[in-house]
């Protein structure tokens, strides 16, 4: 494949870039953009230079219509997108969060799964305690056992987790404990 340039496009390229250019800039106000446009319009007209006529004035008007034409599209695209975003309600910044959520939610599967493996009244605990969002107090009459019986289940429950549960998702579940927030 040839790569080389004739002259004539050089000379086209040299004679027309700075005209496109600052068009491209005053319709976008941002200069690397503009570049960029500049360079797809050039690109744009090299592909399609047998269909263009080879008068300088259609060359130039091709150059505008190129740069033109993808400011139109980009809005275009840019308006479908936040179309898109309005109806999922979701938008860009929501990305983060978006993460924060499936890892919360790897997490709750996770830590639901080591609550099941456990003894059942270990299991009551640990559910009412850190699903629920109940008290040590509020289990104990719920369950009519002592408070020293509630606090035992929660550290075994805990160790349990601790020792079965991926050490980041340990380290997550227990920034929840201490944030005192419930799981579900």
């Amino acid at each position: 494949m040839n790569h080389s340039v004739s002259t004539s496009d050089r000379n086209l390229y040299i004679n027309f870039y700075k005209y496109i250019n600052f068009y491209a800039f005053k319709l976008t106000g941002n200069y690397s953009y503009a570049e960029d446009l500049t360079h797809d319009a050039f690109t744009s007209y090299f592909a399609n230079k047998s269909k263009v006529s080879e008068n300088p004035a259609a060359i130039k008007s091709f150059l505008y219509s190129s740069v033109r034409n993808k400011i139109i599209n980009e809005h275009k695209r840019t308006k479908v997108n936040d179309r898109y975003w309005q109806k999922t309600g979701f938008n860009e910044q929501d990305s983060l969060e978006l993460d924060r959520v499936l890892i919360y939610t790897e997490l709750l599967a996770e830590v639901e799964r080591l609550v099941n493996n456990l003894p059942e009244m270990c299991r009551k605990v640990i559910k009412l305690s850190f699903f629920e969002g109940l008290s040590n107090s509020e289990i104990k009459d719920n369950l009519n056992i002592s408070i020293n019986t509630v606090k035992t289940h929660k550290k075994r429950g805990l160790a349990y987790l601790q020792k079965n549960l991926n050490p980041e998702y340990y380290l997550i579940f227990v920034a929840i404990i201490n944030q005192e927030l419930k799981l579900f």
